[in-house]
């Protein structure tokens, strides 16, 4: 075979092993979404694509025959023609330098040598970025194009050397099994939570996701793990009502706080009875505008709905499954003695997924500010993790949860005015 000839099958190989790299990139990397869309339009290589995705087998074992296949030929005619090509400028070189092969063929034999080696470098070099490196990134870069372009040749050299894929998967198969492993050809396909929030930071990245989407996401991710503990009011806050307290107290309560629900105690915060709302509230008060002789004497008893009740270590999925079985947007968390630790309403949960909305009457959040001089001015109920999060500090946050908690831990007792607690190098 001339030298030209090989050349030019050289390059078709090399074009063949970059298309069949570029075609496994592609299927696995292209949006399902836009190849449904290409189908919709009536396709047909989005259908044969919609196939090899639901069941990669084939396709992917079409295409690892044709690059190994490509490579083999490229690695046993590559280096030949190469040689072949680059032997007699270097015998031109060595008659130059005045090398001329004697009758024992030394200098040709060398030349030969040095010719095979430059010819695997070029031949690595080839195969490598123009079969290997620019079909990945034309694949990942243009994936949809690429695979509806390369999906019916593919699948055309599957259907021919169905036979023997099949054998090559039997035999995978029987060696993964051998080593304690099973292949799953959709597996691919699957992401894992991890992942998934990779794929959400690149997409941001690259600046297909704007911010408030991507901490939305980021927040969705983050919601499951989270227990009614980290999420409830605690019980230091609480907007409480007896049980024994009459319409016009706890009438007051509502208008003093604002808040749309409050719990109902009987004796102690640590025995909630029942959840009493506003609304209830405003239809006996109403009542009694439209009839100014009626008492108010009806008893919070019978205003009251039952509690959804809740552990500490529950987590938030729970509990608001929980509210939707119970058509109760307020839950009340008990710790582990069976005592009230905290409240959590609706709008905690939609908070801790949305981010913070506030309304018109919600009082000031707790602030976490730093002054002109450098100095942090940060409110005591001021979470923990929060302040970790606004200041990039790392305070310990395993056993209290609030700023003013941490502070009370190191000193021991009930902070005073002028009290100084050294906590450690967070910053």
């Amino acid at each position: 075979m001339s030298p030209i000839a090989g050349l030019f099958i050289v390059v078709l190989l090399i074009a063949a092993n970059g298309f069949f790299v570029a075609a496994e990139f592609s299927l696995v990397s292209s949006r399902t979404t836009r190849i449904d869309q290409a189908a919709a339009q009536g396709s047909r290589a989005a259908r044969l694509v919609q196939r090899a995705k639901a069941n990669p087998t084939r396709f992917i074992s079409g295409t690892q025959l044709g690059v190994t296949v490509a490579s083999l030929m490229l690695g046993w005619l590559g280096e030949q023609t190469l040689a072949q090509l680059i032997q007699p400028g270097l015998d031109t070189v060595a008659l130059a330098l005045g090398q001329a092969a004697d009758a024992s063929g030394e200098p040709s034999t060398t030349a030969h040598a040095i010719a095979s080696v430059l010819a695997i470098v070029l031949m690595t070099f080839l195969h490598i970025t123009l079969g290997e490196q620019v079909p990945k990134i034309v694949a990942l870069q243009k994936a949809e194009s690429v695979i509806l372009f390369a999906a019916q040749p593919i699948a055309a050299l599957a259907w021919v050397f169905r036979p023997f894929i099949a054998l090559l998967y039997l035999f995978t198969n029987v060696i993964l099994r051998m080593i304690g492993m099973e292949y799953h050809g959709e597996e691919h396909a699957v992401h894992s939570t991890e992942e998934l929030q990779l794929l959400v930071k690149q997409t941001a990245r690259a600046g297909l996701m704007s911010l408030p989407e991507r901490e939305l996401i980021q927040r969705a991710f983050a919601f499951p793990d989270q227990t009614a503990a980290e999420v409830m009011v605690p019980r230091t806050e609480i907007m409480a009502v007896p049980v024994e307290a009459s319409v016009q107290d706890a009438v007051r309560v509502a208008l003093r706080y604002r808040h749309s629900r409050f719990p109902v105690y009987e004796q102690t915060i640590d025995n909630v009875v029942g959840i009493l709302s506003t609304k209830d509230l405003l239809s006996v008060t109403a009542r009694r505008t439209q009839r100014p002789n009626l008492a108010l004497d009806v008893s919070l008893r019978r205003l009251i709905r039952p509690p959804v009740i809740v552990p500490q270590g529950a987590s938030v999925i729970e509990v608001l499954a929980r509210m939707k079985a119970n058509r109760q947007p307020m839950a009340v968390v008990l710790d582990e003695f069976g005592g009230t630790a905290g409240i959590v309403t609706l709008k905690d949960l939609v908070t801790r997924l949305l981010g913070s909305v506030g309304d018109e009457y919600a009082p000031a959040a707790h602030e976490v500010r730093t002054l002109a001089d450098g100095t942090v001015l940060a409110d005591g109920l001021a979470l923990v993790e929060d302040v970790n999060a606004q200041l990039n500090t790392h305070f310990d946050a395993s056993e209290v949860d609030s700023l003013g908690g941490l502070v009370f831990s190191r000193l021991g007792r009930k902070p005073s005015v002028g009290d100084e607690v050294e906590i450690g190098a967070g910053w």
